[in-house]
């Protein structure tokens, strides 16, 4: 980065600047006109010469709001966000090192892009598992006769949001046609669907099973 300069480094007396002329309304005779590249030069010249703001605004017959953005404008892009009363005394470090300081080719450069922020959602409970996990969970608390029933449907449902029911039907099917006696395939499907259902407590009546869920270790 671009280093600050100190307005106070020993750099001889300024010269003397006569007033400005003005107008009927008592502003600076070139208040409102457009500005030169002569005008950019003769501000240069006076930035290095050690002057403040007012002297440089009379010199230049302009008004000292009109002179203070152009001075930021002319520091290199980095620099332009710093605080007003360094924006002086890093720009006459800068024109002082530099006898051709190449203001034209610097007021033309973009300043550096934003910083990308990447906000990252934090999810808490079933909603912030990973797939896998989730699955582990239902599948765990579908088996577990003194889980809670709250958090039963909460993954229960989550997995239902996420579509994945079909693949956790799919495990409950796998793990019922193991069992002694066996349940025929579309026996073990409906139990396994019913079973889900009323996880999430909704009523179904899609097999035998619902009935008597213990016939089956549910």
């Amino acid at each position: 980065m671009t280093p600050f300069h100190d307005v106070n480094a020993p750099h001889g007396t300024p010269p003397q600047v006569p007033r400005p002329r003005r107008d009927a309304r008592g502003r600076p005779g070139r208040s409102g006109q457009p500005w030169a590249d002569e005008d950019y030069e003769r501000l240069v010249a006076l930035v290095r010469e050690g002057h403040d703001v007012p002297a440089i605004a009379d010199a230049l017959e302009r008004t000292e709001g009109a002179v203070t953005p152009r001075l930021r404008a002319l520091l290199p892009p980095e620099q332009r966000a710093i605080l007003a009363d360094r924006v002086l005394p890093t720009l006459r470090g800068h024109v002082r090192e530099q006898p051709d300081y190449p203001w034209a080719e610097i007021m033309v450069r973009l300043p550096p892009p934003a910083p990308v922020v990447q906000r990252v959602e934090h999810l808490a409970g079933a909603a912030g598992l990973e797939v896998a996990l989730l699955l582990e969970a239902a599948w765990a608390l579908l088996h577990c006769e003194t889980a809670d029933a709250g958090a039963v449907r909460e993954v229960c449902d989550e997995v239902v949001a996420r579509g994945l029911d079909e693949e956790l039907t799919a495990r409950l099917v796998s793990a019922l046609l193991c069992r002694v006696p066996p349940a025929t395939p579309d026996e073990a499907r409906y139990a396994a669907m019913a079973r889900l259902d009323r996880a999430r407590g909704l009523t179904s009546s899609r097999s035998r099973y619902d009935a008597h869920p213990s016939e089956h270790g549910w």
